[in-house]
């Protein structure tokens, strides 16, 4: 009778999705695939979350997707990853989950992605393979992401096709790419709500952030920032924070589309949309009553952003609102540096900028702002 039991309880424990799987822990060498280092930690193990712990600013590849079943965090360390030989998603939800069924979702407690630079990446960031994920937490924190977008899962970068995030922040980051390839940002499945996640809607809340993040030619010039019905019908309930951030040809109104067309005055009194800058076809990206923003009136100028340099001039109005990734922000030098005349100081040190309202320590051949006590005046060096 006691052995029965015990078989009945074994049944329902692996028909409620749940297991008694590994954690997996694993740190790889320097130089090395990530996705090679993975598979060998996982051989022969019921796999649970998946810590990857990378070596301080080490270079590694990514010769297949990060694939889990029951949660991962990444701790990047400054590592790059080589992902331009991955046609698959970097990061890639298990058919088969190891964690618990809650209210008819396979329950993940985080997916969490810090400080780490991915290059080349051709498909998704993160997919949910079609199956019903509920990522309690969902992070991405001073990550960088540099897209040769080809071809994505479910149309989005950030594609759950099955089921969502609960809590889901991008903060401190750089996403950039070729304007290809993805219609959406993030896209939830519209059956993925709050109340339908397992939470009481009317005492827990969920969320979305961006923080202080650089998106730059991320998606289709006529794609859309977001997909998810059910964030515009449980608005009350999510907690959005938009703020400090930076737009660059990433669609036209941002904003309606990550909010489902509802109204900013419409969500959780704990929400804050501000100081955000967007900028779209080469001119200004009004985004109307969805959240106010800081105008750009010029192009923002970013040093080089084909090769990933994201620097903005002193003088810009970028550097006035200092929105974007802090890799990039420079203090506001205001107008002086480049525009004031002033009085000669022969006691003074003399300072050169390039046009773009950067120091130059050394300048070469070029033409340069000179700069000697609060006497300013342009030059040209041969």
């Amino acid at each position: 009778m006691k052995q029965n039991l015990l078989l009945l309880g074994a049944i329902l424990f692996s028909v409620n999705g749940m297991s008694a799987a590994d954690p997996i822990v694993v740190s790889p060498a320097a130089g090395s695939d990530i996705a090679a280092a993975l598979n060998e930690a996982k051989a022969g193990k019921e796999v649970g979350k998946i810590t990857i712990n990378l070596a301080e600013n080490a270079a590694y590849t990514l010769g297949a997707s990060i694939e889990t079943g029951a949660g991962l965090v990444i701790n990047g360390n400054g590592a790059t990853i080589d992902a331009s030989a991955l046609e698959t998603p970097v990061i890639l939800m298990s058919a088969t989950p190891t964690v618990e069924v809650v209210s008819d979702f396979y329950r993940v407690d985080s997916v969490a992605v810090k400080n780490v630079t991915v290059n080349g990446a051709k498909s998704s960031i993160f997919y949910d393979n079609n199956t019903k994920y509920c990522v309690v937490d969902f992070v991405l924190d001073g990550v960088d992401f540099a897209l040769a977008t080809a071809a994505v899962e479910n149309e989005a970068l950030i594609a759950f096709k099955a089921g969502g995030a609960k809590d889901f922040a991008i903060k401190n980051s750089t996403i950039y790419g070729n304007g290809e390839g993805a219609k959406y940002f993030v896209r939830y499945n519209n059956n993925a709500r709050i109340d339908r996640f397992g939470y009481d809607e009317n005492v827990d809340t969920w969320s979305m952030l961006y923080t202080n993040n650089t998106f730059y030619k991320a998606i289709k010039n006529d794609g859309q920032w977001g997909n998810y019905n059910g964030v515009a019908s449980k608005a009350k309930a999510m907690i959005v924070t938009v703020n400090k951030n930076i737009w660059f040809d990433c669609s036209e109104q941002v904003l309606r589309r990550m909010f489902q067309s509802k109204a900013f005055k419409d969500f959780n009194a704990g929400s804050s949309v501000a100081e955000n800058t967007f900028w779209y076809n080469d001119a200004a990206a009004e985004q109307g009553n969805y959240g106010n923003g800081l105008e750009l009136t010029t192009n923002p100028d970013f040093v080089n952003a084909a090769e990933g340099n994201f620097t903005i001039g002193a003088s810009t109005e970028q550097a006035k609102y200092q929105t974007g990734a802090p890799k990039w922000l420079v203090p506001y030098s205001g107008e002086s540096a480049i525009e004031s005349i002033g009085v000669d100081n022969e006691n003074a040190s003399v300072e050169y900028f390039n046009l773009q309202g950067i120091r130059v320590d050394n300048p070469a051949a070029g033409i340069f702002i000179r700069r000697q006590g609060s006497k300013v005046s342009k030059v040209v060096i041969k």
